[in-house]
């Protein structure tokens, strides 16, 4: 997602409340389409470029989830600090829960990011596999499984409904032909 188009959901839930489904949703196919428009020689270039985008998520979750525990801890403050205090302006408490609801919408927009991700490489690399499997297959499909424990561990806010990831259909076997 651009980020005019992460400004656009943040706009849109500001002003409604509600967010639109095509706001949050991205084409599982996207990734490989665009992998396969590169001017790649051999599937190997492929599968590497792969591998690395993979590996590059991995690396980057921990940082981001490490601020985005600390976050939550401070909003999970800030809402019993709400409970507690009975002066505190209507104005100021409506300006204390718009801040939690634009954070948990931060971190429930990057989990939905990842979980599309994720789907968008898993589409690709069966694709790439039913095209022409490599060697490098297995260490892609490795990459995608640290990717996938790095997304499971990381699961902080529940994500709204309409930002549910549409898995692809899986790849059918090769046909074998008969010789």
């Amino acid at each position: 997602m651009t980020a005019s188009a992460w400004e656009a959901v943040v706009y849109e839930y500001g002003n409604k409340g509600t967010l639109q489904r095509d706001l949050w949703w991205v084409d599982p196919a996207a990734y490989c389409q665009h992998l396969q428009s590169a001017g790649y020689r051999s599937t190997a270039g492929r599968y590497n470029r792969l591998i690395d985008d993979v590996r590059n998520d991995v690396e980057r979750i921990t940082p981001f989830f490490q601020i985005a525990h600390r976050v939550v801890d401070l909003d999970q403050r800030r809402v019993a600090a709400l409970r507690e205090l009975a002066d505190v302006s209507l104005a100021d408490r409506l300006a204390a829960q718009a801040r939690v609801g634009e954070n948990t919408l931060t971190i429930a927009w990057v989990q939905a990011s990842l979980a599309q991700r994720w789907t968008g490489y898993r589409y690709t690399l069966d694709q790439l596999a039913v095209e022409e499997l490599e060697n490098l297959a297995s260490q892609a499909d490795i990459a995608l499984a640290q990717l996938q424990q790095a997304i499971a561990a990381n699961q902080l806010v529940q994500v709204p409904q309409f930002a549910a990831v549409a898995m692809p259909k899986p790849a059918l076997p090769p046909v074998a032909l008969a010789k």
